[in-house]
């Protein structure tokens, strides 16, 4: 009897069906556009993430940068009011160029409207200032000072007791506790301290009397002989704050400030334009005065082209009773890039005031 086993056919391999396949596909694609998904939306998370961030540091720099300007706005080293301008834009003796014109104002601002053409002028190229935008100017001295030992006005010099970043053309203000005077240093020596302001030396001084006040025309200006007891002398420094162009093509935040700069001439004073901050949209600057005649202070905020401005109540200069004591910013910051849903900008405004240091009868009380 046979005991062979009988011989069994083999089942062929069976493959996926086609159903199988598109279902298996429609899996992965869920699989994958869910993960497609996840990351779209941390990496817009992000982009929200780092532009806000963006937008807080371009915050926390624009009060450091304003407020650290208007809170010494008016400040010379011997805190005297009454200032001397020797500078002139010669040869006409009465021109007075608008980054030394220390008694038209310390503050100055300017609403959105005023286009000042001589300083930054409206306009669409780099640089430019954007229209409806404000604006304002600030003048101060340098913090870094040096004390004078001797002045000689007959022969127009100065003795200083050390090193100072005040070096030849620069544009000073020496003071005591009298009064002060704007001026071109001629020539300062390092090594001996020396400083001569001798006007035929310079491209800008229209006298070589320091006294205070300077006529208009410089004719039979005051001499002047500083208290060496408590002389000082410094840097003038003065800033323009506006919004213009930027190199982006969006608007910034710029300064406009006095510099030296060599040509085939020699040594000019001129100006320079710095794009502080990028990506800020707008500015609006406002202003809380005090009368000093009745020592009140207003009860409200006012624009740069408010009536208490113009120029029969004393502009911007000592002679108006109602004083800038306090300077309020109104700025409107924008992302870098559109992220959001519309693909517009993210915009934050920020609001903040400053009080100035030499004024501070802002912080006396009224009676």
């Amino acid at each position: 009897m046979s005991t062979k086993e009988p011989i069994r056919m083999c089942r062929s391999n069976r493959g996926f069906t086609l159903v199988e396949l598109l279902v298996a596909l429609v899996l992965g694609l869920i699989l994958v556009s869910g993960i497609l998904s996840v990351l779209s939306t941390n990496k817009q998370s992000f982009q929200v993430t780092e532009n806000i961030a963006r937008i807080q540091e371009n915050a926390r720099v624009a009060f450091d940068v304003l407020s650290r300007d208007l809170k010494e706005a008016g400040e010379t080293p011997c805190g005297s009011k009454l200032v001397a301008n020797l500078v002139r834009l010669r040869p006409s003796p009465s021109t007075i160029p608008w980054w030394s014109d220390w008694n038209a104002g310390t503050v100055r601002g300017y609403s959105g409207t005023t286009n000042i053409a001589d300083i930054v002028p409206f306009g669409t190229s780099k640089n430019n200032r954007v229209p409806n935008t404000d604006a304002i100017l600030i003048m101060q001295s340098d913090s870094n000072s040096a004390s004078i030992l001797s002045h000689d006005a007959t022969a127009m010099e100065m003795v200083l007791n050390s090193s100072t970043s005040v070096t030849q053309d620069d544009v000073v203000i020496a003071c005591d506790l009298q009064s002060a005077a704007i001026f071109q240093v001629a020539t300062f020596s390092d090594t001996s301290k020396i400083l001569s302001y001798d006007k035929s030396f310079t491209a800008l001084n229209c006298s070589n009397n320091l006294g205070y006040p300077t006529p208009v025309n410089c004719a039979a200006a005051p001499t002047k002989n500083f208290d060496i007891t408590y002389a000082q002398i410094a840097n003038l420094k003065t800033s323009f704050w506006y919004i213009g162009i930027g190199s982006n093509g969006k608007n910034s935040l710029y300064k406009k400030r006095i510099t030296k700069r060599k040509d085939s001439s020699g040594i000019k004073i001129t100006t320079d334009t710095d794009e502080v901050l990028t990506n800020i949209k707008d500015m609006k600057i406002q202003y809380l005065t005090k009368n000093v005649a009745t020592n009140t202070l207003a009860s409200s905020w006012i624009n740069a082209d408010n009536s208490v401005f113009d120029a029969g109540s004393g502009a911007w200069t000592e002679s108006n009773d109602q004083q800038v004591v306090a300077v309020r910013f109104a700025i409107t910051l924008q992302s870098e890039n559109s992220i959001s849903t519309s693909n517009t900008l993210i915009e934050k405004p920020l609001v903040y005031a400053v009080g100035l240091r030499s004024r501070d009868t802002l912080f006396q009380a009224t009676p």
